[in-house]
């Protein structure tokens, strides 16, 4: 799951060349879109890049491992909780559309089992149910009643969200930005030379 705080491909700046995996768009928005090259040339070109860039995959990898022990250990309802909260955490508003077969498939689980988890998380009033929408509305509520997994992989990904050094931003300057509908694969096209989107970031000297 990324949202603004992380990036789709990592394997561009890490040297692994063609990606091995696909994302998927889940809701609507706006997204920075680069080449492969571009971000492999800025992340080599500009240290305070790579330096974030590698933060981020360091969360993504604890994100990862945490999800497949939460998985094989916890509680459906748990669980429910914990993607609940981290959808939530890479969006605005407090209404997450998506389908129980959608969250099903995310979970590795029958979507009767999401369905009955969520109505008793409804009864409990964490959340309002409707057709392929969830609302929620006791945030504590789900946090109280979500595993540890939780808090585990969202220290890491909010230290990374944002450059700890003052008054620095680490976004490219002439990236263009696409509105992505869901359901869409995620591209990734050239804009820009990495020396022109890595200026702003560079400190002068």
């Amino acid at each position: 799951m990324v949202g603004s705080e992380g990036v789709v491909g990592v394997c561009a700046f890490m040297g692994g060349g063609k990606a091995l995996s696909s994302a998927i768009v889940q809701r609507p928005g706006l997204a920075w879109r680069m080449s492969a090259r571009d971000i492999a040339d800025l992340a080599r070109d500009c240290p305070p890049v790579m330096q974030q860039l590698l933060r981020y995959t360091q969360a993504l990898f604890v994100h990862m491992a945490q999800n497949s022990a939460c998985h094989r250990h916890h509680a459906l309802a748990p669980q429910l909780c914990r993607w609940l909260l981290q959808h939530l955490d890479r969006q605005e508003g407090d209404e997450i559309r998506m389908t129980h077969e959608r969250i099903a498939g995310m979970l590795g689980v029958r979507r009767e089992g999401v369905s009955v988890a969520a109505l008793k998380l409804q009864r409990e009033g964490f959340i309002r149910c409707g057709r392929g929408r969830i609302e929620v509305v006791d945030r504590s509520g789900l946090e109280k009643r979500s595993c540890e997994c939780y808090g585990v992989v969202s220290e890491p990904t909010t230290s990374c969200a944002t450059d700890r050094r003052p008054g620095r931003t680490l976004r490219p300057r002439r990236a263009r930005m696409d509105e992505t509908p869901p359901g869409r694969g995620f591209g990734v096209t050239a804009r820009g030379s990495s020396r022109s989107l890595a200026e702003e970031n560079i400190p002068q000297r």
